[in-house]
């Protein structure tokens, strides 16, 4: 369930309390007297036709107020909250994973301040709403674009789980994409001191690969990074229709050079990510990123421009501007582009395959059988 929502009449997000709040002072109310089931019917009204899911934008909203134990220590055990009767398709609250209050991998709390690159980015977001760049109600208008991207692009997960990581390992014990055509095996090598039947064995076992790595070199699938994550996403959503990210790899490449441009560039940030700022991946930085070039139309030149005058005005910027619910569209792009391309390859571990491994280790018994009498 969302910890924020977007209002229509104000064009903010808020969490629970403060819709509470604005509602009481639009009536003259002192919002810490409403008990658990003191909200008026009129209010509960306003908030079902005002209050927008951050990611499907549906209505309805009811509120579910903080948990606090009834125990001596008085600890919130449950966040307060909104709860929508149902969720459009494709909605990321509308995952079973997504539990309880979890904001979904790809929502980016550009308010946090949990660590020193979050609060970075949440000054830079901050000046940008103090700048007129960009609004809260920008950023909400590219969550809904974002969300029509993912409605009209989708497939159903069919992938063998267990084909990824195989592929992997094919690739690894073979050498990698690229390699030479083993040399004839004859008695006068196989004779040779030191002879290496090992590699003997992987150059044989490459060959008889040979279709299943062209394929992914013709495909220009590099899986080094992503096998485990495609396998574990093909096992999770196996049989569901899910988002197709391929249309956008353009926009993903953009906002991963803009992201790195920034993180390099932007002193505050530049002590706070990894390798000197060289992770273009943070998420916080990735939701930056991609908001700025939305804002300008997806060019780069233009978006890396408007973050040179975003990021002059950050020190003087109110934080509490960038408490806002932002989006990292690119959450797992990779994984899930390369397991729909791999799925469309329609490849299969063939029936009663050894691991690679075990094949290779098959292949150098066979070997040394068939030239043991030449020795």
């Amino acid at each position: 369930m969302p910890l924020t929502a977007f209002s229509k009449a104000t064009g903010e997000e808020l969490d629970v309390e403060q819709v509470l709040s604005r509602l009481a002072r639009a009536s003259s109310v002192d919002s810490t007297d409403l008990g658990p089931e003191g909200i008026p019917d009129a209010w509960r009204q306003i908030i079902r036709e005002d209050m927008e899911c951050p990611s499907c934008f549906t209505l309805g909203a009811d509120l579910v107020r903080e948990g606090v134990s009834t125990r001596g220590s008085k600890r919130i055990v449950r966040q307060a909250c909104f709860r929508y009767p149902s969720h459009r398709p494709q909605c990321d609250f509308a995952r079973p994973s997504v539990t309880g209050t979890t904001v979904p991998d790809n929502l980016v709390e550009f308010g946090s301040a949990k660590t020193g690159l979050t609060r970075a980015v949440r000054q830079l977001v901050g000046a940008g709403i103090q700048t007129n760049s960009f609004s809260q109600r920008t950023i909400r208008d590219m969550r809904e674009w974002f969300f029509a991207q993912k409605a009209s692009s989708t497939f159903t997960v069919t992938l063998d789980p267990r084909l990824p990581t195989w592929l992997e390992d094919v690739l690894r014990q073979a050498g990698g994409f690229y390699g030479p055509p083993p040399i004839t095996l004859t008695p006068e090598i196989a004779r040779l001191p030191g002879f290496d039947w090992r590699e003997a064995a992987r150059q044989h076992f490459r060959a008889r690969n040979h279709s299943y790595i062209e394929t992914l070199v013709a495909a220009e699938l590099r899986i080094w990074a992503t096998a485990d994550r495609m396998a574990n996403l093909a096992r999770r959503f196996q049989g569901e229709v899910v988002f197709d990210p391929s249309p956008l790899r353009a926009r993903y490449l953009s906002t991963v050079q803009l992201a790195a441009f920034i993180s390099q560039n932007y002193e505050p940030l530049r002590r706070f990510t990894r390798s000197g700022g060289r992770d273009p991946h943070a998420p916080a930085v990735l939701a930056f990123a991609a908001l700025v070039l939305y804002v300008e139309g997806w060019d780069i030149n233009e978006a890396a421009a408007l973050f040179g005058r975003i990021a002059q005005q950050a020190t003087d910027a109110d934080p509490d501007l960038g408490n806002v619910m932002g989006l990292n569209p690119w959450h797992d792009f990779e994984a899930w582009r390369q397991l729909k391309a791999l799925q469309d390859l329609r490849l299969a571990i063939p029936d009663g395959a050894a691991s690679p491994q075990e094949e290779i280790s098959a292949i150098e018994t066979a070997l040394r059988c068939q030239y043991a009498d030449t020795n």
